[in-house]
């Protein structure tokens, strides 16, 4: 289980005048949440809300001012930075951010499996090989000879996901990896990541500002606004009987997926 133990996270603008700290924005405020083991869990929210800047902090990859992340009891902070890979995948909603563009596909996700087995665990033989990777992810080993440049947007992100499953994490962090996909493509990802899920028991955290997209994938939610979480709970309560006045205003957009 991931839990989230009173999670605050304040940034501050360039500085003001004779070095004085700029302007103070709490990114995330109080937040408290847990994953558990083989489950999917919504996080929905309206972008500025502060769900990227939670995603990152329990990925590790930015600290939080106050509380902390603890997977299965250890706090994060415990853990090697390829430990905690292999701990915590996170997956962008732009795939720039997390694949070197001057590096060949297959060689961004060999160099995953090779990281995964430096830790001494046993590999799937599923996900031993490059080629079982890019066909467990829908991809045609074809590309693995392209730069993620070459690839079109949902084989970049599928790239992108299957570089963050060849370390095989207990948990992803998936934030808004929908949203800049056209329908179909974005229905086809959403389907993938089920499959892996009920495949490998892979919890997920799925980020998304989309309420009805969060109610087909997921079973339980949390729902942010402005770095508080307004409301959570089994995803049928929350969808179908929503208390926050924003948890409605949401509901009320739909996603448009066919799954």
């Amino acid at each position: 289980m991931i839990e989230l133990k009173n999670i605050s996270k304040t940034f501050y603008t360039e500085k003001g005048p004779f070095f004085s700290r700029g302007k103070a924005k709490e990114a995330c405020g109080n937040i408290n949440m847990t994953i558990g083991a083989g489950e999917i869990v919504s996080l929905v929210g309206e972008s500025g809300c502060g769900k990227t800047t939670l995603a990152r902090i329990i990925s590790g990859l930015i600290p939080p001012d106050s509380g902390g992340v603890f997977i299965e009891g250890t706090a994060l902070e415990k853990y090697s930075p390829l430990r905690r890979a292999s701990k915590v995948g996170i997956v962008f909603q732009n795939p720039h951010e997390s694949l070197n563009p001057m590096l060949k596909s297959g060689f961004i996700i060999k160099e995953a499996v090779k990281n995964r087995m430096r830790l001494g665990e046993k590999m799937p033989p599923e996900l031993s090989s490059v080629e079982n990777i890019f066909s467990e992810f829908s991809l045609d080993i074809k590309l693995a000879s392209s730069r993620p440049g070459c690839l079109s947007g949902g084989q970049r992100q599928r790239l992108a996901a299957a570089r963050s499953f060849a370390m095989f994490p207990s948990y992803l962090v998936l934030d808004e990896v929908t949203s800049s996909l056209d329908v179909s493509t974005a229905a086809s990802l959403i389907k993938l990541f089920k499959k892996i899920n009920a495949r490998y028991g892979t919890a997920m955290l799925f980020i998304t500002h989309d309420l009805v997209l969060a109610e087909i994938i997921s079973e339980r939610m949390y729902v942010m606004k402005d770095g508080e979480i307004v409301e959570s709970g089994d995803t049928w309560e929350v969808f179908g009987r929503p208390k926050h006045p924003y948890v409605r205003q949401l509901k009320s957009v739909g996603s448009g997926l066919d799954i």
